[in-house]
C-alpha cells in the first residue's frame, strides 16, 4: 500500500458519559448520515431526455440502460445467475424469471443485464435473495459460540432477523443509499447494571448510530467466544473494506489481561512487539472503537478491567487516508463516506454474480480493484450510491468482466 497525503478532518464533536450516573466514559458522537434527507429520485430519473422503454411480458418498461454494454454471452445462464442471486432461485423462480425477462435478454447487452436486475429488485421475491447475500455477508450463519460461564447459554436468532429486517427493507426502499446500512439508529442491549441513557441523547446517538455496527447479531459475527479487538477490528476490514489480511494467530489464552491498568492500554502494550505490529496498527483501532460492546452485542460503560473506555482512534483507509474517531457512530460514518467501503460493497456483490456461475473473482487483481473503485465512483456521482443501482451495476459488470460464459 502506498499512501497517498494523508488529510485530516477537522469537526465540531460533543463530548458526553454514557449515562448521567457513569460519566467516566466519552464519547464524540458523528452527525447522522441521512437526517433530513429528502427521499431520493428513481435510479434512472433527473434527465430531461426520454427514458428508453422495453417491453417486458407486454408492458413498458423505462430503464436508462436499455441495449448499452457489451452483448450478453448466453443469456440463459445470465438470467439463471441473476434468479439465483436475487430470487434465491428455485424450480419456480427460474421458471417465472425465464417467462418475464428471457424474451428481453435474448441477444441483449449486459446493459440489459441491469434493467432486469432493477426489475426483479422491484419484486416481492428479492427479499429472499437480498436476505441471503447479508447473512453471507455479514457472517451471520456463522457466529462463534460465546462463553457460556459469561453469558450463558445465548442464541442469536431474534437479533439475526432483527439486522436482516432492517437490512433488506434499507436495500428495497426508495431511499436506498448506502449510507443508511451505516447510519440509521438501531436499538441498543445494554448490559446489566448499566443504565441506559434515553433514545434522544447524545450518549445513546453515539451507539445507535452506528447502523449495522450498533447491532447485536453483526457485532457477535464480527467477535470470536470474547469480543477480542484484533478479531473484531479484522472481521470489519475483511467485511467493509474488503482487505485481505494473514490468518489470525491462535490467542494465547492463558494471556491474562493486567486489570491494574485499563484494558487497551495492556492490550497495545502487549502488541506493540513482534511480527504482526503492522496489522495491528490496522486492525486495532476499530477494534478499540467497538470494545464498548461485548462478544453478544451489549454496550457496557467501563472496561473488562474496570477502567474507562477510551474509544479514541485514527482509522487507515485503503486509499491512504487517515481519519479520525471516537465512537461506533463516527467509525460508521467514515465507512459510510469511504470510497473504499463501496468499492467494496459493490464487489461482494459482483462475486456473488460470479459464484452463481460457478466463477470466483480475482480480487487481488489491481486492474480489477480500479475498475471496481470506478464503478463505485460513477453510480456514486448518480444515485447517491443507491443500493439497487449498486446491485444492478454489480450484475452488468460481472457479465462484462468475463467475455464467455462456462
Amino acid at each position: 500500500m502506498k499512501p497517498n497525503l494523508k488529510r485530516s478532518i477537522k469537526a465540531a464533536l460533543w463530548l458526553c458519559c454514557l449515562a448521567a450516573t457513569a460519566c467516566d466514559v466519552t464519547y464524540v458522537v458523528a452527525p447522522e448520515v441521512d437526517a433530513a434527507k429528502p427521499p431520493l429520485p428513481p435510479t434512472d430519473a433527473g434527465t430531461t431526455a426520454p427514458v428508453p422503454t422495453r417491453d417486458v411480458q407486454g408492458a413498458k418498461v423505462p430503464c436508462s440502460e436499455w441495449g448499452k454494454g457489451a452483448p450478453l454471452i448466453a443469456p440463459d445462464r445470465a438470467l439463471a445467475a441473476l434468479t439465483n442471486v436475487l430470487w434465491s432461485g428455485d424450480t419456480t423462480a427460474l421458471k417465472d424469471a425465464f417467462d418475464a425477462y428471457e424474451p428481453v435478454l435474448t441477444k441483449g447487452t449486459t446493459g440489459d443485464a441491469y434493467c432486469v436486475a432493477l426489475q426483479m429488485l422491484g419484486r416481492p421475491r428479492a427479499n429472499e435473495g437480498v436476505s441471503a447475500f447479508y447473512v453471507r455477508w455479514l457472517s451471520l450463519n456463522n457466529i462463534t459460540p460465546k462463553d457460556v460461564a459469561k453469558y450463558g447459554t445465548t442464541t442469536f436468532d431474534a437479533e439475526i432477523k432483527s439486522t436482516l429486517t432492517f437490512a433488506v427493507d434499507t436495500t428495497l426502499t426508495a431511499n436506498n443509499t448506502f449510507g443508511r446500512l451505516f447510519g440509521t439508529p438501531r436499538e441498543i442491549k445494554f448490559a446489566q447494571g448499566v443504565p441506559a441513557p434515553p433514545p434522544t441523547s447524545l450518549p445513546y446517538q453515539g451507539l445507535a448510530g452506528a447502523g449495522l455496527l450498533s447491532d447485536a447479531a453483526v457485532l457477535a459475527a464480527f467477535s470470536g467466544s470474547e469480543a477480542w479487538p484484533s478479531q473484531r477490528g479484522a472481521a470489519v476490514r475483511r467485511a467493509f473494506l474488503c482487505e485481505v489480511l494473514p490468518p489470525e494467530p491462535s490467542r494465547d489464552v492463558t494471556l491474562k489481561p493486567d486489570a491494574a491498568i485499563p484494558f487497551r492500554q495492556w492490550h497495545e502494550k502487549t502488541m506493540a512487539t513482534g511480527q504482526c505490529v503492522g496489522c495491528h496498527k490496522l486492525i486495532d483501532p476499530i477494534g478499540y472503537v467497538l470494545d464498548v460492546f461485548d462478544a453478544v452485542g451489549q454496550a457496557h460503560d467501563i472496561d473488562r478491567n474496570g477502567h474507562k473506555f477510551d474509544l479514541s482512534a485514527n482509522l487507515l483507509l485503503p486509499s491512504g487516508e487517515t481519519l479520525p474517531m471516537a465512537s461506533p457512530a463516527e467509525l460508521s460514518k467514515i465507512l459510510a463516506n469511504s470510497l473504499d467501503a463501496k468499492a467494496c460493497y459493490l464487489q461482494n456483490w459482483v462475486s456473488a454474480f460470479h459464484a452463481a456461475r460457478g466463477l470466483q473473482l480475482a480480487v487481488d487483481d489491481d486492474v480489477l480493484r480500479a475498475r471496481l473503485n470506478q464503478e463505485a465512483r460513477t453510480i456514486h456521482i448518480k444515485s447517491d450510491f443507491a443500493l439497487s443501482d449498486t446491485i444492478a451495476s454489480a450484475a452488468r459488470l460481472s457479465f462484462e468482466l468475463v467475455t464467455s460464459s462456462p
